[in-house]
């Protein structure tokens, strides 16, 4: 269906006493037009807002897309993060051409892409490339011993002896808040807690 306004000025329709001359002239015809070519004419003109005000009809492209390398560049590292990337993946499926609005699951093989990027790249090479840096700074420490006749872990075990510290502990003086202390920090009450937990987990998996 395509709308063949025959108004030549849409401030007419914010008109109370023209309102129903311009409803009038409004027509709707049907029209064996292709629909990217109703919707290429259809994206220019005016619209009446939810204020009642005239405002010109605007189509604008997504925040992330695939425009330019750049903007391709931005979109695949927000993919990558994995923020809001399923919006960015339904976009893109929904995706039909230039100057084409979109048509809801138009090209469902997109998500092999999407899936093959996230997989590769943000699982393997993101991995592999923060090991190799950690890998790497571990290797420029140990040059600073490389002429050390100790090996790495009997420097740990001298690093361990001169840092140890004695481990103060807290223990009430008072005999009711002894006991209770007691009951507190026994292995006998940690499980009990851990118990409630499990038992209100499957009371309300069961609900």
């Amino acid at each position: 269906m395509a709308v063949e306004c025959l108004c030549k000025d849409n401030s007419d329709l914010l008109h109370p006493e023209k309102a129903e001359f311009a409803a009038k002239k409004l027509t709707i015809k049907p029209t064996s037009v292709e629909p990217e070519k109703a919707f290429s004419a259809m994206r220019y003109g005016m619209f009446v807002d939810e204020n009642g005000m005239n405002e010109t009809r605007k189509w604008e492209t997504h925040e992330f897309n695939f425009d330019n390398i750049f903007e391709a560049m931005t979109t695949l590292f927000v993919v990558m993060t994995f923020e809001g990337w399923p919006g960015i993946l339904y976009n893109a499926i929904d995706s039909k051409g230039v100057d084409v609005g979109p048509v809801k699951d138009n090209r469902p093989l997109v998500a092999i892409y999407f899936v093959i990027y996230i997989i590769i790249i943000a699982f393997f090479m993101v991995n592999i490339f923060v090991g190799f840096v950690i890998v790497t700074f571990k290797s420029e420490g140990e040059e600073e011993f490389k002429n050390c006749e100790l090996d790495k872990n009997q420097r740990n075990c001298i690093d361990y002896v001169l840092n140890i510290r004695p481990v103060s502990r807290f223990v009430p003086q008072h005999k009711v808040q002894y006991h209770i202390w007691r009951i507190v920090t026994s292995k006998q009450f940690e499980y009990m807690i851990f118990g409630f937990i499990v038992g209100n987990t499957i009371v309300l998996a069961g609900q």
